[in-house]
């Protein structure tokens, strides 16, 4: 088996219409078995309301996947820093299939673009830029911890960030935030160094 995360990255973790769809065809053959009952009829089976649900479920799967080739074509498509991007990416919104987040990193940056809309027009100066952090020792001991490891080989999406700490003298606090969150309770994790390069604790919160 291999351990890669493999993914299409075209439908969200939970989907409130995924969701409200299911209900609808879970509660259905309910309310009109008591109706029937009420009537004397035989219960319907719920078959129906089965492959239905299946069925537009799986045409409002065909939707997200044709708006986020769309989305990352868009991404594609413009220069950034005058140079074509190195890769880009783009997550869906759970509450508004219209909405989306794009992003795309480049020699220097990271780039989010919060609210992207694949049918509307974009501009690529209008999204967040994150500058790449300054390529340091701690960050190859921070990636060598069980807990980094972990972290980078499911969120794609890291920004690096470091401080030095106050205490310790020299020390310093290395962390990687999931990039595609952000907002909120973004996944990340941080590791705290000694000024020799002594791990001193490490903290994950996926």
């Amino acid at each position: 088996m291999s351990d890669g995360w493999f993914h299409g990255s075209f439908l969200p973790e939970w989907d409130l219409w995924m969701i409200v769809l299911f209900a609808v065809a879970w509660f259905t053959p309910w309310l009109l078995g008591i109706a029937s009952s009420e009537m004397g009829a035989a219960k319907p089976s719920g078959r129906g309301a089965a492959v239905a649900a299946l069925c537009l479920a799986s045409m409002f799967g065909f939707g997200r996947f044709l708006l986020h080739s769309r989305a990352v074509t868009v991404l594609e498509s413009h220069l950034y820093e005058g140079a074509p991007p190195l890769r880009t990416a783009a997550f869906p919104s759970p509450l508004n299939p219209l909405r989306w987040t794009g992003l795309v990193e480049t020699r220097e940056s990271l780039r989010r673009y919060s609210g992207l809309r694949p049918l509307d027009e974009f501009d690529p100066f209008r999204g967040e830029v994150f500058s790449k952090a300054e390529a340091r020792p701690v960050f190859e001991k921070a990636r060598n911890t069980r807990e980094f490891q972990a972290f980078l080989g499911f969120y794609e999406w890291p920004y690096w960030r470091a401080a030095p700490l106050p205490e310790p003298e020299g020390g310093w606090e290395v962390e990687a935030v999931d990039l595609a969150q952000l907002r909120g309770q973004a996944a990340r994790v941080r590791a705290w160094f000694d000024a020799d390069g002594r791990r001193l604790r490490v903290e994950l919160r996926p």
